[in-house]
């Protein structure tokens, strides 16, 4: 997901996969907004994916940067992706069920 992120963004990672699945530029504005979600209550998570992607640091060097060993930056990438497709999810599920209010609405006044 993050690396579909990144490939959306015109971002180009040596740590990337060879090949990205596109991107929707809708998606990447969704992906965007909730990595920027995550300043708020998941601020080290932000740090790590702006280490990572944007300042393209790797692995290694977002350990360094943010003094922490490799095997925490791995648990971090994990949590962010599980945070961000949960964040994703429960914004689809709130589209879905407005849309579904909006219908029964309409159906109602036929």
């Amino acid at each position: 997901m993050l690396a579909n992120w990144m490939a959306s963004a015109g971002e180009v990672s040596r740590y990337q996969r060879e090949s990205t699945i596109p991107v929707l530029h809708l998606e990447a504005e969704e992906i965007d907004e909730a990595v920027e979600v995550l300043r708020l209550g998941k601020g080290h998570l932000h740090v790590m994916l702006m280490c990572m992607y944007v300042k393209d640091l790797g692995v290694t060097g977002t350990a360094r940067q943010m003094r922490r060993s490799p095997s925490t930056i791995h648990g971090y990438l994990d949590e962010a992706d599980r945070w961000i497709d949960a964040w994703l999810q429960a914004k689809q599920d709130a589209k879905e069920g407005q849309q579904q209010r909006v219908s029964s609405r309409l159906n109602g006044s036929l």
